[in-house]
């Protein structure tokens, strides 16, 4: 099987704890439910691609 190359770059660790406290502050939601809301948009979009 081949791989794709990535066209995104990734993020370090210290950034997305830093990109996820600034969403959670942004939003006011707890990061659990930004996670949960994450996870749910995650799994509909691959569940569109591939239903």
């Amino acid at each position: 099987m081949r791989h794709a190359k990535l066209s995104e770059d990734l993020y370090a660790a210290a950034d997305v704890r830093a990109i996820d406290q600034a969403a959670i502050h942004e939003s006011g939601m707890p990061g659990i439910d930004l996670m949960e809301r994450a996870g749910a948009a995650a799994f509909a979009a691959l569940r569109q691609r591939w239903p």
